[in-house]
């Protein structure tokens, strides 16, 4: 059989995160447990995906289509700061695409609005649903139903330049384990000179500084968010944790140990002086280097 707009639904299982649904009740709904569904399918699936996450979905477009002929994928990526607002925006035209690669924190606006596909059924058959991973999965759950899969499990990691490491003199082991370790790396290796800088940081990126500074601050087993749900407040008036952390940062800057731009930086030019080997250490995803 050729591929429906709404036979598609099998791949998700495959590594796609949502699957388009009713879309409001604009469109038939898709029922994954009919007779012969996805069986022998062909044609086009039409795949969003964001800008940012588009080398690690490319990737893995790529390695479909060399390890079959019969489904061809069409990606089309998206700008992270558009993308909720052009989802919901081609749901209401009737036209949306069939796959989606979304934050999972965002998924959760189409979720409850009934705009993704009950996907239940075929997650609870792959042979590796125990391996799935439950935090990616429980933020795609909704009364115990599953209306997407983990895709890229875009973690918190600092990045090191080895090769800067070794002509500042310093070991990476030892200096990677303290901020204070951070900061004498980070001035042995900017004295390097050559627009060498010992670290970075996008300063004008709130989620981005939040993905990369609340890890230090939990690996000292402290929140952000004090309480129950429901009866919640910030934690941040004498928390060390959080006062050293940003004492750090502020040192990196005053001391002129980041890149000038770093000040301004929407995370868009982000990892650019790290691939270009100028930067001795950069707190990112692990998917910006690592399709």
């Amino acid at each position: 059989m050729r591929l429906s707009r709404r036979g598609f639904l099998t791949l998700a299982g495959l590594g796609g995160a949502s699957a388009l649904s009713g879309c409001g009740g604009q469109l038939p709904p898709a029922d994954v447990t009919v007779a012969g569904f996805g069986e022998g399918a062909r044609g086009t699936i039409n795949v969003w995906c964001r800008s940012e996450t588009q080398s690690g979905t490319q990737a893995m477009v790529d390695a479909f289509h060399a390890a079959q002929d019969r489904i061809r994928i069409d990606l089309t990526p998206i700008p992270g700061g558009q993308y909720v607002t052009k989802l919901a925006t081609a749901i209401r035209g009737r036209r949306p695409p069939d796959l989606v690669d979304i934050d999972d924190i965002n998924s959760a606006l189409f979720i409850y609005r009934d705009a993704f596909t009950d996907l239940t059924p075929l997650i609870e058959e792959l042979p590796y649903r125990d391996r799935l991973s439950p935090g990616h999965l429980g933020l795609a759950t909704k009364d115990e139903k599953f209306y997407g899969v983990p895709f890229l499990a875009d973690n918190s990691v600092l990045w090191c330049n080895l090769d800067l490491f070794d002509r500042a003199g310093v070991d990476i082991d030892e200096a990677t384990t303290s901020f204070e370790g951070y900061l004498e790396a980070a001035r042995a290796i900017s004295a390097l000179g050559d627009n060498t800088w010992g670290w970075s940081y996008p300063g004008n990126s709130s989620g981005a500084l939040g993905f990369t500074v609340q890890p230090h601050i939990w690996a000292a087993d402290r929140e952000l968010i004090a309480g129950e749900v429901g009866s919640q407040s910030g934690n941040v008036a004498g928390n060390d944790a959080v006062r050293r952390t940003l004492e750090m940062l502020r040192t990196m800057w005053d001391e002129e140990l980041v890149p000038p731009g770093s000040f301004s930086d929407d995370a868009s030019r982000w990892n650019a002086d790290f691939v270009a080997g100028r930067l001795g250490m950069m707190p990112n995803a692990y998917g910006v280097i690592v399709p």
